[in-house]
């Protein structure tokens, strides 16, 4: 794992160390953990929005 500040070569170094360990006949996987944090507050902020609009259409169909 390679960890530091945004925009600090993280994913240049990786890429290097990749094409030096790739040259040694090793299989590297690049993958960003960030990814998967992202996604996942993604689909949680995606399903309070549509609970909050189904409770808005609920209220709104209640006062005919």
């Amino acid at each position: 794992m390679i960890s530091a500040k945004a925009q600090h070569g993280k994913d240049t170094f990786a890429n290097m160390l990749k094409d030096r360990l790739e040259a040694k006949g090793n299989k590297i996987v690049i993958d960003h953990f960030a990814k998967y944090i992202k996604i996942c507050l993604k689909n949680i902020i995606t399903g309070m929005e549509l609970l909050r609009i189904k409770r808005y259409v609920k209220i709104t169909m209640d006062w005919n």
